[in-house]
């Protein structure tokens, strides 16, 4: 069961899938930065619509080791939601049952070369859990790729959405989602990578 927070913002109208495309090719393209090219098993975790995948699939990979960009060959969704899509080169594969809210995660140890996420784990309540998780389904060469809105993301609508509350309800209430400070991810990365 989805925790009550992501339910209510799967709900919101409109399409949004274009910030999360361009979030996904922004985090990928990183990919073509880091000297190891060779991601062969990634996990994607909260895949939401599988953009990831879509953008790990794309033609325009500077590795010529096959796969897609980064070298990615098969590709393990943990959370998607949305329905089948163009992944090229890249197989991808639902881990079902598993999202990224529930640890410990259905995995052995040591088993991915590559690990994202792109905009899904601002939901999760136990970060440092989620981070130790990561790190122990990592290989110790293994790489790990997150984009989170940050803690400044969208100050003006978030000021807006109170004071309007404020003057026609007499109080406020949260309608935004948790923006995690990029500063304070440094702690928990840190201490799990020591372990």
């Amino acid at each position: 069961m989805r925790p009550l927070h992501r339910a209510n913002a799967s709900r919101v109208p409109g399409d949004f899938s274009y910030l999360r495309s361009e979030v996904a090719r922004r985090l990928v393209d990183r990919l073509e930065d880091v000297r190891q090219r060779d991601f062969a098993l990634a996990l994607d975790l909260g895949a939401l619509d599988g953009c990831v995948g879509v953008e790990l699939g794309r033609e325009d990979s500077l590795s010529g080791n096959g796969g897609g960009i980064g070298g990615v060959r098969r590709l393990v969704e943990v959370g998607r939601t949305g329905g089948a899509r163009d992944t090229g080169p890249v197989e991808t594969m639902r881990a079902p049952g598993a999202d990224e809210e529930t640890l410990p995660l259905p995995f052995p140890d040591a088993s991915f070369d590559l690990v994202v996420s792109s905009m899904a784990l601002h939901w999760v309540s136990d970060l440092p859990g989620t981070f130790r998780e990561v790190n122990r389904v990592l290989k110790p060469d293994g790489a790990f790729l997150v984009a989170v809105p940050g803690g400044q993301t969208l100050p003006e609508l978030r000021s807006s959405l109170l004071l309007a509350e404020q003057e026609r309800d007499g109080g406020v209430s949260a309608h935004t989602g948790p923006f995690v400070d990029v500063a304070s991810l440094a702690a928990p990365l840190s201490v799990c990578r020591a372990n």
